[in-house]
């Protein structure tokens, strides 16, 4: 019997290509940042495989989490959760292409041009 999955973890900790393992497997559907409230409402009878849920308003996130943990458990038969890590120097090294590109494909943060004179370590640690 297949379980429901859900992926958790941190930017840049690969979350996204552990999802996408599920896309080809005739076994699972897979959703990737998709709202937590229609992930509640989907059709659990045929597993589900899902990356990071995002916040809805309608409920009270667990700290840290984007949506209520007991509420994800009382409602998501077998479900299976992974907590993806990463060493975080390692995950900071991994944006250095990006970020020394004026943060080329990578989100800029907000106040991204106010560190644009500083070392790319140093810039890569704030994002």
């Amino acid at each position: 019997m297949c379980e429901n999955v859900l992926i958790l973890g941190c930017k840049r900790s690969g979350t996204s290509i552990f999802g996408e393992l599920f896309n080809p497997l005739s076994t699972h559907t897979y959703y990737s940042k998709i709202d937590f409230d229609l992930y509640l409402n989907k059709d659990f009878s045929k597993p589900i495989a899902a990356k990071i849920p995002r916040e809805n308003r309608k409920y009270q996130n667990t700290p840290g989490l984007s949506f209520p943990l007991d509420v994800l458990l009382e409602r998501i038969p077998n479900i299976k959760i992974y907590w993806q890590l990463r060493e975080p120097l390692d995950a900071s090294c991994s944006l250095r292409v990006g970020i020394s590109k004026t943060w080329g494909h990578h989100p800029q943060p907000p106040n991204y041009k106010d560190w644009m004179h500083e070392s790319l370590l140093k810039k890569c640690a704030h994002h």
